[in-house]
């Protein structure tokens, strides 16, 4: 599975679980149900590999097998609630803690902090990002690596831009992995940080690679996900109209309407259209995505989605409509310590610095 080659697992993993229910075998059992689900979702099958993955966790906890709960707890990170995902993630965590596991609590305080940065919590995710490198680099690789995106996106976010370069710096030993994902996890963290430094050429190399992995490994991931999705910024930042239209097909085609990145899909459809002059489709596509941006609730995708409306919307002198988009905006970065967006959001207009 971690070397790509989903085919090769899914058959080793049929006769492990055809073994295990003859025999009863309820670690194998466990882990096979979950390594399944990893490539049931790779294909696409979001809800099989969802239900396999929380009987893997029934399972384990079942017949007290740790080292099976705890891939479950970290692998249900899928469920497209994010309350869900957070508290599965604290529950292992708790769970690494009695057991005195400080492999997995590292592994799990990573995974806290990629829901903490997704659902605004950016001071706690600062703190977890302390703890978990204060586990030192033979604890931490894993959870540090899986959870680079995340760190990377809120530092450069919060204009701290060397921040992020020192984090992305301590994976580099992922370069050369043998593991297809964690030298994703490195690739995504150093195109965000590329594109941040303003070289797309090196971000547009890095990214390409993530979105060719989609081919094998599907769009659920984490990483791919976050590399698909910097893949979008990334053409629309340069310019590309070309290749963010064909990515998005792409992805559109290829995502669940309950995956994550399918939800912040629509925002960058209403990129598009603004770019090409297209003002009416894009803001109806901007008010498309804010619902579903809203009941993730994830606020920054949500407040960068009401800033770039609101510019639409000033553009075309609509200011009453715009403004209290820009005063829901200004709250979420103010409160995440955004200053690049608060710096952006002052420029909007006449009005913005006082909203």
């Amino acid at each position: 599975f971690f070397a790509g080659d989903l085919r090769a697992c899914f058959e080793r993993i049929e006769a492990a679980l055809a073994i295990a229910e003859r025999l009863r075998i309820p670690e194998v059992l466990s882990h096979a149900l979950n390594t399944k689900s990893l490539v049931l979702l790779s294909w696409g099958r979001f809800e099989e590999g969802d239900a396999l993955l929380r009987r893997a966790l029934r399972v384990a906890l079942e017949n007290d097998v740790s080292s099976a709960a705890y891939r479950a707890y970290y692998n249900l990170y899928v469920s497209d609630r994010l309350d869900e995902v957070e508290e599965f993630a604290r529950e292992g965590l708790g769970l690494a803690r009695r057991l005195g596991n400080r492999q997995w609590e590292a592994n799990f305080i990573g995974r806290v902090a990629e829901c903490q940065w997704l659902r605004g919590d950016w001071d706690g995710a600062v703190e977890s990002e302390r703890a978990l490198l204060d586990a030192g680099p033979d604890v931490s690789g894993f959870g540090l690596s899986r959870t680079l995106a995340a760190f990377a996106h809120l530092h450069v976010n919060r204009g701290e831009l060397q921040e992020a370069e020192r984090l992305v710096a301590m994976r580099e030993i992922a370069r050369e992995s043998a593991g297809v994902v964690e030298r994703l996890d490195y690739q995504v963290g150093r195109a965000i940080v590329a594109r941040a430094r303003g070289d797309f050429e090196e971000a547009r190399r890095l990214t390409d690679d993530v979105v060719a992995a989609t081919e094998k490994l599907g769009t659920a991931h984490e990483t791919i996900r976050e590399g698909c999705l910097e893949a979008l910024e990334l053409a629309l930042d340069s310019g590309d109209l070309a290749h963010a239209d064909a990515l998005l097909t792409r992805l559109l085609a290829r995502t669940s309407k309950k995956e994550y990145l399918r939800i912040m899909l629509p925002r960058f459809a209403a990129r598009i259209a603004a770019a090409r002059d297209d003002s009416e489709r894009a803001d109806g596509l901007f008010r498309e995505s804010v619902g579903p941006l809203r009941r993730y609730g994830s606020p920054f995708p949500l407040a960068v989605a009401l800033l770039e409306h609101a510019e639409l919307l000033f553009a075309e002198d609509r200011e009453p409509e715009a403004s209290p988009m820009l005063a829901e905006a200004r709250e979420v970065f103010e409160q995440l310590k955004a200053a690049p967006w608060l710096d952006r959001l002052a420029r909007v207009g006449p009005q913005a610095a006082r909203v």
